[in-house]
């Protein structure tokens, strides 16, 4: 927060100095479409549910990721307000991670299974300094799911549904030479529930099977950090380079998650509500934009 305060008070020191220097260039209002090219860290809260159900063979690092964003921007005729809206998709299969043994304490490669997410963004943006500050008000919606399973062996899904609101703001620096700064801070609060359903057949002969299963309401609280270097290429084109910071607080209602076993189902709730409440993503992109 300190860093985005430290930049965020280069960007007003430097607007008041370059004004003077943009006076005579009239920064036009335009609709937007834009592509962002993102390559993404990802730890989401499906990993701590796993470790939850597979205490003795943890995921411990962060996988990369690549995905491709699409977003919009269009103004409300010559009033100071635009509609925003974007979204992204993507679908790892063998999303691979290093794992450790507790009981060796050895590392070595597995494999998580499918992971997919997805997420949409509607805003309502109020130019409150045109081209300098804008202020935004909007909805936010999530989905991720985590699943692997083998015919005869396993089977397990790990997933989140999210739907709420979000707001935030963007400082933008004047151009110079085609050249800005902006930073930009968003928070969201999301309900929906996280899903668990997982199952091992303990004894083929017998057809007997361990079933672990809860749908707890589950709500997000997402804090958002983007800082962005661009260049108009010219008053049609704007290309930039940029860096995401995205940290959540997840809080499950008390899980009511039920075994065969009792000692098992205590054990696995304890751990979920123990380390099911957090999940960390960070990107940096490159992104083109078409101004119309």
């Amino acid at each position: 927060m300190k860093i985005l305060t430290l930049i965020a008070f280069l960007i007003i020191n430097f607007s008041i100095y370059a004004e003077e220097a943009e006076i005579n260039k009239k920064e036009r209002k335009a609709n937007q479409i834009y592509l962002r090219r993102n390559n993404a860290y990802a730890a989401p809260n499906e990993f701590n549910m796993y470790n939850s159900m597979f205490p003795i063979s943890l995921s411990v690092d962060i996988p990369s990721i690549q995905y491709n964003t699409f977003g919009f921007a269009r103004y409300l005729g010559d009033s100071k307000f635009s509609i925003e809206g974007n979204f992204y998709e993507y679908k790892k299969t063998n999303f691979a991670f290093d794992r450790s043994s507790l009981n060796t304490g050895f590392f070595s490669k597995g494999n998580l299974g499918t992971y997919y997410r997805s997420e949409q963004n509607l805003f309502l943006n109020y130019h409150l300094i045109e081209n300098r500050v804008i202020l935004n008000l909007g909805l936010q919606r999530l989905q991720s799911d985590l699943s692997d399973g083998r015919f005869g062996s396993y089977n397990y899904n790990f997933s989140q549904n999210f739907t709420g609101i979000v707001a935030g703001f963007l400082l933008e620096s004047p151009r110079i030479y085609g050249i800005y700064i902006s930073v930009g801070y968003r928070y969201s609060i999301l309900n929906g529930n996280s899903h668990i359903n997982y199952s091992v057949v303990t004894s083929g002969r017998n057809a007997e099977t361990f079933e672990a299963k809860d749908n707890p309401f589950t709500k997000s609280f997402i804090n958002e950090y983007k800082v962005v270097l661009g260049f108009e290429l010219n008053d049609s084109i704007l290309m930039s380079l940029g860096f995401i910071d995205q940290s959540a607080k997840v809080v499950q209602n008390r899980s009511q998650l039920m075994t065969g076993d009792p000692f098992s189902t205590i054990l696995v709730r304890s751990a979920l509500e123990y380390t099911a409440t957090n999940e960390y993503f960070s990107s940096t992109f490159a992104s083109i934009t078409y101004k119309y």
